[in-house]
């Protein structure tokens, strides 16, 4: 199963959406 990590806008500066 895939870790819930935080929430990380550098990952995926595209998706601006918290």
């Amino acid at each position: 199963p895939e870790p819930k990590l935080p929430w990380n806008p550098l990952l995926s500066p595209e998706i601006e959406l918290t």
